[in-house]
């Protein structure tokens, strides 16, 4: 029979713990309770059991951060660490001098620890038939457990693997419902902003050699980066390698490294906890757990900031990352594909892309032909976005002209897909007689533009051989041609960029973004048409 003081050892503890909801909560509360008890005891923790990976984890410390302790994954030696210890004792052990305990026993957990200790006492939680971790206390000084301390944890190990189990379940509907709320907010943007749906459309020999290396890749869990020219249709071939993958029933989450701001990418990428910086109202997951178990596109990877290349490539190697502001490790199952329009190269040697990063990424490459090298796959995707478009517009019996055929043909398409896309829906706007005239649309005069004949050779992340014998960039080589495709079309417009004949609608772009573009460019309308005079 207890005593009327191990009854009331254990109404406190029932009283601490069972209220709390939450790991953070349950915890506190366990951890002022033993400090009340115990004011000898100088660390305190919690570690929950990973049955899945079989590994303990350090969930709650009161001194000690959050530290993985792996089980043995290759000989599943439980033994080599607390939890395993504990398993295999099945009850609860005292140990009141770790440097007899390591001599005798071989073991050595407090290089487990990051704060070293001489005694400790731990006990397992276990409910309803199942490990769920186990609770430990440890002083600084040898010889401080007894059975005091034996009897508070064991006495109470009942109530608090109960109310642990509560916690861990809390815990998970909790992450679930963020998920849920992420995921939802997710794909409302993803039908705001839509995939790419032009599918795998072509049957040039280029093309062919990239779904090849598609099939090749898409089974593996290898992680792949997709480099090609702006336009080329990066994301399609990402979201083919995802869907024919063995985790195509989970999600593929994308991200844009370049379309967000510095200070933010980190918390999309990673999430952040609630105070974490200013406007954290609340806590976040981020897009690597929202991709857990499935895919993640990093588009734009080359203009990911140097100080967030480091926390990527820790995410590659060790598969654990931190929220921005929390403490704990969280792993995650995900599969990485990148994209980029820059040769990566290029940037280690200039210093703006870490080589680590870069041989991390660059385990299977594939790379985009552009549009120009694969002419045949210009008109099949031509007539297959014009039969989209007008089913979408409710337009019937739009066709192209034999010489829209012939000049689809032999463009050069410096914008690829994405501008032979958009040209088209133009088409259909502005379709009389039931004709698409792609044909007055396109840029003036693309056989001027520096590009290499069809058949040369796709471009990967070396340089590039271009009319002028110079070794260019893919990226400059973009930029050169998209100049010279601008300052065209100044010339013509006499330096009017907006309006109904203005430079803007001319090449298909807003005035804004067209100003943009000059500006950046640093093309000066009235020295261009000075010169031109």
């Amino acid at each position: 029979m207890a005593s009327n003081t191990q009854l009331d050892a254990l109404t406190r503890i029932i009283e601490a713990v069972m209220p709390h909801r939450d790991l953070e909560g349950f915890h506190e509360a366990l951890g002022e309770i033993i400090k009340d008890e115990f004011p000898e005891v100088d660390d305190f923790g919690l570690a929950r059991y990973d049955a899945d990976r079989h590994q303990f984890i350090v969930v709650a410390a009161h001194e000690s951060s959050g530290r993985e302790t792996n089980l043995g994954a290759k000989t599943k030696d439980t033994e080599d660490t607390p939890g395993g210890f504990l398993m295999k004792m099945k009850r609860t052990v005292i140990i009141n001098d770790f440097d007899a305990f390591r001599s005798q026993s071989g073991h050595d957990f407090q290089s487990l620890f990051p704060r070293s200790f001489e005694s400790g006492i731990g006990t397992l939680l276990e409910h309803g038939g199942k490990v769920l971790g186990y609770v430990y206390l440890t002083s600084t000084k040898k010889n401080t457990f007894d059975d005091k301390h034996r009897d508070f944890l064991d006495l109470g190990r009942n109530v608090i693997s109960l109310a642990f189990d509560n916690a861990i379940t809390v815990d998970s509907l909790t992450r679930l419902k963020d998920q849920a709320e992420l995921e939802g907010e997710y794909l409302r943007s993803e039908i705001r902003d839509n995939w790419p749906d032009d599918g795998l459309i072509g049957t040039s020999e280029a093309w062919k050699d990239v779904l090849v290396q598609v099939g090749q890749v898409a089974r593996t869990d290898s992680t792949v980066l997709i480099q090609g020219e702006t336009g080329t249709g990066k994301e399609v071939i990402a979201r083919a390698i995802h869907e024919r993958s063995l985790r195509a029933k989970k999600p593929l989450i994308k991200i844009n490294c370049g379309a967000l701001p510095e200070n933010l990418v980190e918390s999309e990428l990673f999430g952040h906890e609630r105070g974490s910086f200013t406007g954290a109202m609340g806590r976040r997951i981020g897009r690597f757990e929202l991709a857990n178990g499935g895919t993640i596109f990093l588009d734009e990877i080359g203009e990911m900031p140097l100080s967030l290349q480091v926390k990527l490539l820790r995410v590659l190697q060790e598969r654990e990352f931190e929220r921005v502001g929390g403490e704990k490790p969280i792993r995650v199952d995900v599969r990485v594909i990148t994209a980029t329009n820059r040769d990566l190269s290029a940037e280690v040697a200039a210093g703006r892309f870490r080589a680590d990063l870069y041989y991390r990424l660059n385990v299977f490459p594939v790379a985009v032909p552009p549009l120009r090298m694969r002419p045949e796959d210009a008109v099949e995707l031509a007539r297959y976005f014009l039969d989209r478009t007008t089913r979408r517009m409710g337009k019937t019996s739009v066709a192209y002209s034999d010489d829209s055929i012939q000049a689809i043909q032999n463009y050069s398409w410096p914008g690829n897909v994405r501008e032979l896309e958009h040209l088209v829906e133009r088409a259909v706007i502005l379709a009389t007689r039931r004709e698409a005239d792609i044909k007055s649309l396109l840029m003036p005069n693309p056989a001027s533009m520096a590009f290499p004949a069809p058949g040369t050779p796709v471009p990967t992340s070396a340089a590039v051989e271009v009319a002028s014998g110079k070794n260019v960039s893919l990226r400059d080589r973009f930029e050169e041609a998209e100049r010279e495709a601008i300052e065209a079309a100044l010339r013509e417009s006499k330096g009017v960029v907006g309006g109904k004949n203005g430079a803007a609608a001319r090449l298909g772009l807003k005035r804004q973004t067209l100003q943009s573009k000059i500006k950046k460019l640093g093309i000066d309308p009235d020295e261009l048409l000075a010169t031109a005079g």
